[in-house]
């Protein structure tokens, strides 16, 4: 079951990182990955088998499940409302509810592993800390997105806090003592400690702050690029940078990011996405179609990007300001933002 996790997780954590943290090595997860797919998968049948049942008792669009009472806490669901009947625009087209109900049936053991850990044991020696920051804010959601367990959610979510907060205290950063690090982690761990600090506080409202350094981060790494290094992972992160100013509510900032001439050939829908967001305002009633299609295609949990797209991160902030555009304010909370991103 490590093994399958590591194989799921892949796409948003370095694989060497995972295998230290479940206690298994590298070359037995290959090995693993090299076994013929049948025998790989052999438990297939059972996982099937789990999601059509979750299918069959899934709710449509919009629609909690008839006998779902919610989880504790108010990071769970929504409760049932009326107000989802109809047009009303929040409704998407797509439920992956089963899904991640699903995935994280068939990931369990490996959320209890990372969570039984003691994310300080080998603190000293560790080497790219932001990564385990990231990752307790990830397997959180994922959780939530399964609207299961919230208290384990929780917990993923105050150690990322933790190891966040003593990351910025001394300062330990991969970019900083590895030749190798990423230039940018320092803003990825202050978008992270923003929204982990968000989730804990049970409110759609974020440190401004922490977000519009990040996006300055992001915007000063990718102005060094231009022609042909200006690359679709300088375009991502350049985005994110718009993304972060928008969540923050600067809009005049996301505004000034965006009056750059540079191309953006590799994520053209999103950069006209903010384009519409910064130069009109839009309300509820007009609705706004580009973005519910965007938003409905990376909602997707199955789905293959860009690895520079983030689909991790880029999923909840699109679910934020999805809700901040249909809501306008904090209505609905948590629950509403989640109900939108897996509805």
């Amino acid at each position: 079951m490590k093994f399958e996790f590591i194989d799921a997780q892949k796409a948003h954590f370095p694989v060497d990182f995972m295998c230290q943290q479940l206690g298994v090595s590298r070359s037995r997860y290959y090995a693993w990955k090299d076994r013929p797919e049948a025998e790989r998968h052999k438990k297939d049948s059972v996982l099937a088998e789990v999601v059509t049942q979750v299918q069959v008792h899934s709710h449509r669009p919009g629609h909690r499940r008839s006998g779902d009472h919610g989880l504790p806490g108010d990071l769970g669901c929504s409760p049932e409302n009326d107000e989802h009947d109809g047009e009303d625009p929040a409704v998407i087209s797509k439920n992956f509810s089963a899904t991640w109900e699903a995935r994280y049936q068939a990931e369990r053991e490996g959320y209890r592993i990372l969570l039984a850990q003691d994310p300080f044991e080998d603190w000293e020696r560790s080497r790219k800390p932001e990564w385990a920051a990231e990752e307790q804010l990830f397997m959180a959601l994922e959780i939530l997105y399964a609207r299961k367990n919230v208290p384990e959610a929780r917990s993923f979510l105050q150690k990322g806090q933790q190891i966040a907060e003593r990351i910025l205290a001394e300062r330990k950063l991969e970019s900083e003592v590895c030749r190798g690090g990423f230039p940018l982690n320092l803003a990825r761990l202050l978008r992270t400690q923003a929204y982990i600090s968000a989730l804990l506080a049970e409110k759609v409202s974020f440190d401004a702050g922490l977000l519009r350094r990040a996006a300055d981060m992001n915007e000063e790494w990718c102005r060094a690029y231009s022609g042909r290094q200006w690359d679709s992972q300088v375009q991502a992160y350049y985005l994110a940078a718009v993304r972060l100013c928008l969540i923050a509510g600067d809009l005049g900032r996301a505004r000034e990011l965006l009056t750059t001439k540079k191309s953006f050939k590799w994520h053209e829908e999103e950069h006209r996405l903010w384009k519409q967001w910064v130069d009109g305002p839009r309300t509820r009633k007009d609705g706004w179609v580009e973005f519910d299609a965007y938003f409905d295609r990376l909602r997707d949990p199955n789905l293959k990007t860009d690895i520079f797209l983030e689909k991790g991160v880029l999923r909840l902030e699109l679910g934020v300001l999805r809700h901040r555009f249909l809501e306008g304010d904090e209505s609905g909370g948590w629950p509403r933002v989640f109900d939108m991103i897996v509805a």
